[in-house]
């Protein structure tokens, strides 16, 4: 028989949300174990009560509030501490030592992650005939210093680059593994898919497809896509990430040749050809508060140039980033963060449906946990932020590699290098960037949403307090509680709610 007096108390890692259709009720997800329970208010603020320690709070912004009170004047039954103990919520174990059992899992997960199959990008250039006032590399276009930089690849340094892919694979699992080898690649700049690179982007795919099975993508400004015509569709480039920055005015006004005029007619034509191919489309609005206004013009646009219907055709909104030295990261008054951009979205949604037609802001996070509600199957751990903490590995014209794309062009920031024998040396720091995972600093390592959020972009997580070493926040606290919410109303209709004999815990599912 378990009593409130053995020592237990709350994990550290439970995470509360409040249901809005039912103020009585409160999910709770625990944030190692994988559990989710929906429980009456009592039960929800009774755990509140056994928490030891404060709520760890991020290095930048706020969780948000969590609206539920302790109430220690209230003790379940038994039987109901004892399903409380099984699904992780309480615990024996000191607060040290649950963060160890944390630092322990993660470390595992982490190196799973890590044997992952390479993703490999490549960047034919870092030259672009755009101009567009908030990208992070224009220096290299606009500074003299850096015109070195905007050579286009050679078919030798290619041959190098691709020379040097089994030597990096073997570290994989994948690479052993039974069955054809295969490769993902994405080009990325720079622009791509500038015409002048047409000849070595077609060279690397021919040499990589007859080698392997290979998947291609290009995150790629649109401008010069008809170049590559016949390299489109599913066999091909099949996936494209262009860049529509508003209706045509508003476009005209941000994505900018170095003659100052307008790209949006040439992109647009692109966007049929796309289309027309067959490759699968996804089109990213860079969105800050001066131009959120003209979504619902673009709304329109969208869907009276017939794009809107394609299944091919998906549209998702990016709040702008300042990468120009921040401390107060996400402050600028002109910019969002994920949350408010959200929070916008939501609201422009409900007042005007054609909207719908861009993606909720954490649309994936929902669309993952109503799997999860669905199914009772388990649901990822992020243990880092992105590929550059895991396997991904960007080579450019000059043989450098990187980790991570917002850190390409300053060589005394890449992992490593191609050398001339088509071999791979990965340096100290390739390990360092690898190494970044929600255990690698002391904020994530207590936080109840580490396995979820990821610990946020280290390029951010630096510039706003020096070390990448340092979570990013960005109001996930909020964010995810408000699209599990979301998530699990869409589904409760369809989960069976079976009472306990006390009638407070009212749905149990595993996730893991």
């Amino acid at each position: 028989m378990i009593e409130v007096d053995e020592g237990l108390r709350t994990s550290s890692y439970v995470i509360y949300v409040d249901l809005p259709d039912n103020p009585n009720r409160w999910l709770l997800l625990h944030g190692y174990t994988g559990t989710y329970d929906v429980v009456s208010r009592r039960v929800a603020a009774y755990l509140r009560s056994r928490e030891t320690v404060p709520v760890s709070k991020p290095l930048y912004g706020d969780w948000g509030p969590e609206e539920i009170r302790a109430d220690s004047n209230w003790v379940p039954s038994n039987s109901t501490l004892a399903t409380l103990v099984k699904r992780g919520y309480l615990t024996e174990k000191p607060r040290d030592d649950e963060v160890t059992f944390f630092t322990s899992i993660v470390s595992r997960l982490h190196e799973t992650r890590r044997r992952a199959a390479p993703h490999f990008v490549i960047m034919p250039t870092y030259d672009c005939n755009l101009r567009c006032h908030y990208c992070f590399q224009d220096h290299m276009r606009t500074d003299p210093r850096f015109h070195g930089l905007l050579r286009t690849m050679s078919r030798d340094m290619a041959d190098r680059i691709m020379a040097a892919f089994p030597f990096i694979e073997p570290e994989y699992h994948t690479y052993n593994a039974t069955g054809p080898l295969q490769r993902q690649f994405t080009f990325f700049g720079g622009e791509p898919l500038l015409a002048s690179s047409r000849p070595i982007v077609e060279y690397i795919m021919r040499s990589q497809q007859r080698q392997c099975s290979a998947s291609f993508s290009a995150i790629t400004n649109g401008t010069e896509l008809e170049a590559y015509e016949d390299l489109l569709g599913p066999e091909n480039l099949s996936k494209l990430q262009i860049t529509i920055d508003g209706p045509e005015a508003t476009h005209d006004q941000r994505r900018v040749y170095p003659d100052r005029t307008g790209s949006f007619s040439d992109i647009s034509q692109n966007v049929y050809l796309a289309l027309h191919k067959g490759a699968n489309l996804q089109i990213r609005v860079n969105v800050d508060r001066n131009s959120f206004d003209s979504l619902i013009e673009l709304a329109d646009m969208f869907i009276s140039k017939g794009w809107a219907d394609d299944p091919n055709f998906h549209v998702y909104l990016a709040p702008i980033q300042d990468y120009s030295g921040l401390k107060n990261a996400g402050t600028r008054p002109d910019f969002f963060n994920y949350w408010e951009l959200s929070e916008m979205l939501r609201k422009l949604h409900e007042r005007e449906p054609k909207t719908r037609v861009f993606a909720r802001v954490d649309g994936s996070l929902r669309d993952r946990v109503r799997a999860v509600f669905k199914s009772q199957g388990p649901i990822e751990a992020r243990t880092a932020f992105c590929g550059a903490h895991v396997s991904m590995y960007l080579f450019d014209a000059f043989g450098d590699i990187y980790a991570c794309w917002d850190r390409t062009g300053d060589r005394n920031l890449r992992i490593g290098t191609v050398n001339e024998d088509g071999t791979a040396t990965i340096n100290g720091f390739g390990e360092s960037w690898r190494s970044r995972s929600v255990v690698s600093n002391a904020t994530c390592r207590q936080c109840r949403y580490a396995l979820h959020c990821g610990g946020g972009c280290a390029v951010l997580a630096e510039l706003s307090s020096g070390t990448m070493f340092s979570n990013f926040c960005s109001a996930f606290g909020k964010r995810f509680r408000t699209a599990i919410a979301e998530a699990y109303g869409d589904h409760q209709s369809k989960i069976s709610q079976p009472r306990r004999s006390d009638g407070l815990i009212l749905h149990s599912a595993y996730l893991r």
